[in-house]
C-alpha cells in the first residue's frame, strides 16, 4: 500500500470502528426503552415499536463494511475497489449516524410527549 491508500484505509477504519460503536450502543440500549415503557404501562407508537423491533439491523453493515476492510487489506484489489470500500465505508458512518439520529429521536419524542400528559 501506498501512503495513500494507507491514509484512506485508517480514515476509513476509523470510521467504521465509531460506526460499530454507535450501533452497538443502540442495540444495547433501544430494548431498555422497551422496558421502561412497559413499566409505565403506556401505548408505544408504531414507529418506536418498529425501532424496538429492528434496532439490531443496524449492525449489519457496520460488520459487512469491517470485514470488506479486512478482506481489501488482505488481498491485492484493483484501486477501483478500494476506492469502493472507502466511500462505503463512509456511508457506512453516515447511514449509522442518521440511524442514531432517528432512534433517539422516536424513543426520547415519546418520553417527552408522556411528560406533558
Amino acid at each position: 500500500m501506498d501512503k495513500k491508500d494507507k491514509a484512506f484505509f485508517t480514515v476509513s477504519s476509523i470510521l467504521v470502528a465509531i460506526s460499530l460503536y454507535l450501533s452497538a450502543q443502540i442495540s444495547y440500549s433501544i430494548p431498555q426503552f422497551e422496558t421502561m415503557f412497559i413499566s409505565f404501562g403506556v401505548e408505544i407508537p408504531s414507529n418506536a415499536k418498529a425501532v424496538i423491533k429492528y434496532h439490531y439491523f443496524g449492525l449489519i453493515l457496520p460488520f459487512i463494511t469491517i470485514f470488506t476492510l479486512i478482506y481489501i487489506f488482505k488481498s491485492n484489489v484493483t484501486k477501483t475497489i478500494k476506492t469502493s470500500v472507502y466511500l462505503l465505508s463512509l456511508i457506512t458512518f453516515i447511514l449509522t449516524v442518521n440511524w442514531q439520529s432517528y432512534s433517539a429521536g422516536v424513543l426520547y419524542n415519546h418520553i417527552y410527549q408522556m411528560g406533558e400528559k
